[in-house]
């Protein structure tokens, strides 16, 4: 009723190679890229009965190193990308059958390349389905999302945008191999 998945990655990239469009040959691109990455993922979840799940998690990623950005030279440019993101999600089924489910989550993103661009987002997503008849389904929902936004090449203060989702879907199938689907 418990599990429990963990995973991890290290990688280390020296050099890039790439297929030249006018030579048609494989070759390495001018200067060392001396990329590294690091992920690391955890998840949990938990049974809580025969129709419920908790689930909580969280996934790391960082990428950086320097970058031969031009094929013609060895000019070099130095990248650094880092992602977060944590969840909690509460799974159901209703009469065994219409899945539901909310989820609360919170990502991170920072880049830099020539610059810095951070990002910060927070949401809530809830959808439920509802059997209407035995071909007939209807699936109801909603996500709010709110994010804060920093990029110090395209703008000098913190955005923040806020956005807002309602949706209403109908599946029905009235004959074998013909369904209507209609939705707002």
């Amino acid at each position: 009723k418990t599990g429990i998945d963990l995973s991890a990655s290290k990688y280390k990239q020296d050099y890039y190679k790439f297929k030249d469009a006018n030579t048609n040959k494989t070759t390495r691109w001018p200067g060392d890229s001396n990329f590294k990455t690091n992920k690391a993922s955890v998840k949990i979840n938990q049974e809580l009965n025969s129709e419920s799940t908790i689930e909580l998690g969280y996934d790391y990623s960082k990428y950086e190193g320097w970058n031969s950005y031009l094929a013609t030279s060895p000019s070099m440019s130095y990248v650094n990308k880092k992602t977060e993101n944590f969840y909690a999600k509460f799974d159901w089924a209703l009469k065994e059958k219409d899945y539901g489910f909310i989820q609360l989550y919170h990502n991170e993103y920072e880049y830099y390349n020539f610059g810095s661009l951070e990002e910060k987002t927070n949401g809530l997503e809830i959808q439920q389905e509802l059997s209407i008849s035995e071909n007939n389904k209807l699936v109801l929902g909603a996500s709010y999302r709110k994010s804060n936004a920093w990029n110090e090449t395209s703008y000098t203060k913190e955005n923040e945008i806020d956005n807002l989702a309602l949706f209403i879907n109908n599946t029905w199938e009235f004959v074998p191999s013909w369904t209507i689907n209609t939705g707002i």
